[in-house]
């Protein structure tokens, strides 16, 4: 199978200045900063959950144990 000419190099530059030439440099340069900024949101609630998680998990574990209750 030929490779891709996603994976050569002087690909992307060929496409990044075709777009510089088109004007839509600054436009690609905005999408891909959203899509980053995008992907860092999702890591944090990622992140966040995964903390909500463990804390859930460890309060039904305490629970289960008895080692935590409700009431006297």
């Amino acid at each position: 199978m030929p490779d891709m000419p996603e994976k050569d190099p002087s690909f992307w530059m060929l496409v990044l200045t075709a777009l510089r030439d088109n004007g839509l440099a600054m436009m690609l340069a905005d999408v891909l900063k959203r899509a980053d900024q995008r992907a860092e949101d999702l890591a944090a609630t990622a992140d966040q959950r995964g903390a909500r998680g463990v804390t859930c998990e460890r309060a039904y574990d305490g629970i289960a144990k008895g080692s935590i209750s409700f009431g006297p």
